[in-house]
């Protein structure tokens, strides 16, 4: 056989067997499937009250006697919560004296802080002693949306109505006394 007749030989099963692998590759199959938009989002604990910064007790020429103050506390977290009350600062020599009695329930929106005046009471949360400032959610008061007991949800109001009432057996001694700078923190936790 001549050397051209080989050369063309040999192009020629090169040529049928590229076309058979050409054939082979366009023959094959498949098929795709998705799930688009996947994302994950974490959701939101928030709350606040109604006093724009300012105190509810603030009482420098306090004698026996007792004063009532109310607060709105609103909860607008996205997850649901379980909230505290709870006192924070050193209580001074004169929070021995005092009873602190703290209610939950409803008041109309046309109250401004902190007035108590359509203030209806749901339930006694406290009634007793100066509450320790223990600065902590896990030794605070559990507390209740507007004072009925189930976790906080989105849009979860309470006021609160707050008495203090200094005992007219003070000794002489507690004249001139403080409470101490006190802070009531109302902490919510997402379980």
């Amino acid at each position: 056989m001549r050397t051209q007749t080989r050369i063309l030989i040999t192009i020629a099963v090169v040529g049928v067997l590229g076309s058979l692998a050409a054939f082979g590759a366009f023959a094959s199959f498949s098929a795709t499937t998705q799930n688009a938009g996947n994302e994950l989002s974490a959701g939101t604990v928030a709350i606040a009250n109604n006093s724009a910064g300012q105190a509810m007790f603030s009482i420098a020429t306090a004698d026996d006697g007792s004063w009532t103050r109310c607060i709105k506390v609103t909860y607008d977290g996205s997850l649901p919560a379980d909230v505290h009350l709870y006192l924070g600062g050193t209580p001074g020599a004169l929070a021995a004296y005092l009873n602190v009695k703290i209610e939950e329930g409803t008041a109309s929106s046309s109250d401004p802080f902190p007035e108590c005046t359509t203030f209806t009471p749901v339930n006694t949360l406290y009634d007793g002693a100066v509450i320790p400032g223990t600065g902590s959610y896990d030794y605070g008061l559990p507390t209740s949306p507007g004072g009925v007991a189930g976790p906080w949800t989105t849009g979860s109001s309470t006021v609160y109505r707050m008495t203090i009432t200094l005992s007219d057996n003070a000794p002489n001694s507690a004249q001139g006394q403080s409470t101490g700078i006190l802070t009531a923190f109302w902490k919510a936790h997402n379980e």
